[in-house]
């Protein structure tokens, strides 16, 4: 894993420990398969497929959403790895 899973691992302890968030959403590109198996590394659900939702390089590209719950966190962050 490398600092990417772990700064977004540390964002997500704080915004659910520090600022007491309820839940997270994130979207990446549907091409982006390192984005997103990090998501599902750190315990996000893929929640939705946009087709055609963000305009760049002259193409429209696909992302997907995903999402997690502080209680879902919480678990993941307390079960052995």
């Amino acid at each position: 894993q490398g600092l990417a899973t772990e700064a977004s691992r540390a964002l997500l302890e704080y915004v659910f420990t520090t600022l007491g968030l309820h839940r997270i959403t994130a979207h990446c590109d549907a091409l982006n398969t390192r984005s997103r198996r990090m998501m599902e590394r750190l315990g996000m659900r893929r929640e939705g497929f946009y087709r055609g939702i963000a305009f760049f390089d002259q193409v429209w590209h696909d992302q997907y959403g995903y999402a997690i719950l502080e209680d879902e966190w919480t678990k993941a962050e307390s079960s052995p790895q």
